[in-house]
């Protein structure tokens, strides 16, 4: 059982990271479409990829996703 455990964490967690590209991907094009119609106010495109690593713990990963949607 803790087998079968392992390996189902160990597929959602690659998901998370799939899914995590595909936003930073999606978050880029909405970048650029911002940019050619002329919007000069560009927030910095957000690292979703680092939210999902294994070695973060939730505390740390809270704090960072509080300051990325705190306004500024």
């Amino acid at each position: 059982m803790q087998a079968v455990t392992g390996f189902v964490v160990g597929i959602l967690r690659q998901k998370d990271v799939e899914q995590a590209h595909i936003l930073e991907e999606k978050m880029a094009l909405q970048q650029k479409l911002l940019a050619a119609a002329g919007v000069e106010c560009m927030l910095e495109s957000p690292n979703y990829s680092n939210l999902v690593t294994a070695d973060i713990d939730s505390s740390t990963m809270w704090q960072e996703v509080l300051s990325a949607v705190q306004v500024q």
